[in-house]
């Protein structure tokens, strides 16, 4: 396993980054949901205020109604000016019959006494009707000092077995007898009057006296017929609206509103579970948290892109960097002087070699400084005596000479080193300078040259070169039609010289006589030693008559 090459501040930096995001996605996913939570919440506690509100007024017209109903019995049935023996039965069920009509939720509508007896009914039974009223119910009617409607508590009926409400108000009659008009109404007739058919997930509907009495409930509850529920509506209000309030039927934490209607101290109340309202909730919390779990994946997944992406880029700037330096180890080791130009003829990269071949060139050498200008520096210590002018025509013919790509060739230094430049372009249009100090070998070619050529003691050409001239004097007089001379001497008495006085002394004499004759020929002539005492001297174009060559 490869070791790891980016820094850890970077991936500090990565990974606080991914961090910032995933909190900021945390943050934006909790602030939607609790938004999302509020709004739901409101918008059933909405619901339920504008639904009570209706509620209110369509439970107060159907009671209404039932309420001018039974107060149009004295009317109907002349009661204020009749006495309790001139009530006719028949004719009196008969008009209840056609009264009770006119109100659909009225199931019958019935004239009792005060001892509980039906004088007239609108059902069939007409006066024989049986009637089971709650106990004190008929005793709380006739203690009204002021008639008035009251409502029973819900009871199960003896003829239809099913839940009841009974509204009642007492009327008098003309020998101030007091009799009880009566109407049963089914608790389903109005349960449907206070749900509307409206549709709000959970809602439980209750009519309930002031101290908690209930008389009606949607959904319907079966563990008591009346119940009394505890805490009273005037007791929840104390604590103002909330959500944590229980339920009026199942005790949940909800939201309750309630109203007073027309009579008595009766109340309607509409509660909401704070579950039923949040169900909806509930799944745009799941999709609002799954969403989320996809951006903090998403945010994960780039935070490693992004670290192995920075992890190859620096793999990749350690493999230039190690080539970089792989490179200039290469360039500091080569014996020759290195520089590279780009495609605009401006310094790239050079090695310390070059510097060492050109030391004036030191505070000169830098990236992207042009080629020009390191040749008019170079001219300068190349011909520290030329003009300006003569200057810039040895730059532009250097330049001139790299253009056109020619083969390697040699400059010369002030110092008399001999420096061989080679320039090879690139396929980037650039161009590779490489400099090369030929001294050594051309001392040693010269010293080759002048062994081979050279007679070592006098340093006059010998036989060898001799010949070459005299074949290229030759060619030139057959050329020119001049004619030249060939001289032969030696010197008389030298063995005995040599054995009298020695080697070293017959050699200071053959230099001495090298140099005399040297003096005495023209630049163009050749003095050559043969070997010995022996020296040829050859003059060539003395003159087109052979006599007087």
């Amino acid at each position: 396993m490869s070791e790891s090459t980016t820094p850890l501040r970077i991936k500090a930096f990565v990974w606080a980054a991914v961090a910032v995001f995933m909190g900021a996605v945390a943050l934006v996913s909790a602030a939607l949901v609790w938004n999302a939570r509020q709004v739901a919440l409101d918008d059933n506690a909405g619901q339920a205020t504008r639904f009570v509100a209706g509620a209110e007024a369509a439970l107060n017209r159907s009671l209404l109604s039932v309420d001018v109903l039974l107060a149009s019995l004295d009317e109907l049935l002349g009661l204020s000016t009749a006495m309790s023996d001139w009530i006719d039965p028949e004719a009196a069920s008969q008009r209840l019959r056609s009264s009770a009509r006119q109100n659909l939720m009225v199931r019958y509508v019935a004239l009792m006494d005060a001892q509980g007896k039906i004088i007239a009914s609108s059902d069939a039974a007409g006066s024989a009707l049986a009637v089971q009223l709650p106990v004190g119910f008929l005793e709380s009617v006739l203690q009204q000092p002021v008639s008035t409607l009251l409502i029973s508590p819900p009871v199960v009926s003896f003829a239809t077995a099913e839940r009841v409400l009974y509204f009642a108000r007492h009327l008098r009659m003309a020998d101030s007898a007091r009799v009880i008009a009566i109407a049963e109404l089914p608790v389903s007739a109005l349960s449907s009057v206070l749900v509307q058919g409206v549709d709000i997930s959970g809602l439980q509907v209750t009519l309930e006296r002031a101290a908690g009495q209930l008389l009606l409930s949607v959904p319907y509850r079966e563990e008591n017929l009346t119940p009394t529920l505890s805490p009273t509506l005037q007791q929840l209000a104390a604590d103002g609206p909330s959500w944590n309030a229980p339920a009026r039927l199942s005790g949940q934490p909800a939201f309750v509103v309630y109203r007073p209607i027309l009579y008595q101290d009766l109340r309607i109340s509409a509660s909401v579970p704070r579950s039923d309202a949040l169900a909806g909730w509930r799944q745009q919390r799941n999709a609002i948290g799954l969403t989320g779990l996809l951006f903090a994946a998403m945010i994960l997944a780039a935070g490693w892109l992004a670290l192995r992406y920075l992890e190859r880029l620096s793999q990749a700037r350690v493999a230039i960097a190690q080539s970089k330096a792989t490179l200039d180890q290469a360039l500091e080791s080569m014996v020759s002087g290195f520089l590279l130009l780009d495609a605009q003829h401006r310094v790239v990269q050079w090695n310390s070699r070059f510097e060492e071949i050109f030391p004036w060139m030191r505070n000169v050498m830098a990236p992207t400084v042009p080629f020009r200008r390191v040749m008019e520096e170079t001219s300068k210590h190349h011909m520290p005596r030329a003009s300006d002018d003569e200057r810039m025509r040895w730059v532009e013919l250097r330049l001139l000479k790299q253009n056109q790509h020619l083969e390697p060739h040699e400059q010369v230094l002030p110092n008399g080193r001999t420096i061989q430049i080679t320039e090879r372009p690139t396929p980037e249009g650039g161009l590779v300078i490489t400099y090369h100090d030929v001294t050594a070998l051309r001392r040693a070619s010269a010293e080759i040259e002048s062994l081979a050529f050279y007679d070592p003691l006098t340093n006059l050409p010998n036989r060898r070169l001799l010949m070459d001239r005299m074949q290229q004097v030759i060619a030139a007089s057959g050329r020119s039609g001049q004619y030249g001379a060939l001289l032969f001497l030696d010197l008389d008495h030298f063995k005995t010289l040599n054995d009298t006085l020695g080697h070293e002394v017959g050699d200071v004499l053959l230099r001495q006589v090298a140099e005399r004759l040297k003096t005495c020929v023209r630049r163009e002539d050749t003095v050559a030693r043969l070997g010995g005492d022996e020296f040829v001297v050859m003059l060539h174009e003395l003159s087109l008559h052979s006599e007087e060559a």
